[in-house]
């Protein structure tokens, strides 16, 4: 039995591996398109930037926790604060992408009652 379950990690980190070679070479070529991940509305976005780099920290932060696991076969616990900074993260984000819509959405409207207001005066 220990040697079927030595076989299945080794399966299992081949596949991993596997997987994430694909994606790699995919990238690599061009067949996974990337343009303009960072950009929103054709500008540089930062909020895009600190939520990219909060869910891959965090992502390295929990499997440190996973390779540090002295209990063999159970994942251990999500710390509270690393919730806390991925739930503030993708807060600031959705804030900042509603005030972007918000003003697209708003500002044909304002610049019509600048207008209006501007010829009764």
């Amino acid at each position: 039995m220990n040697a079927l379950a030595t076989l299945i990690h080794y399966e299992l980190w081949a596949l991993v591996i596997s997987l994430a070679s694909i994606v790699g070479y995919q990238l690599i070529i061009g067949r996974i398109n990337t343009k303009g991940l960072l950009y929103e509305d054709g500008h540089f976005s930062a909020t895009r930037v600190q939520l990219l780099m909060f869910t891959l920290g965090g992502a390295l932060f929990y499997l440190s926790l996973v390779f540090e696991n002295p209990d063999p076969g159970t994942l251990p616990d999500v710390p509270n604060e690393l919730l806390l900074i991925l739930g503030g993260s993708h807060v600031l984000y959705h804030s900042a992408r509603l005030a972007s819509l918000i003003r697209e959405k708003l500002g044909p409207l304002t610049s019509a009652l600048r207008a209006g207001g501007s010829n009764n005066n």
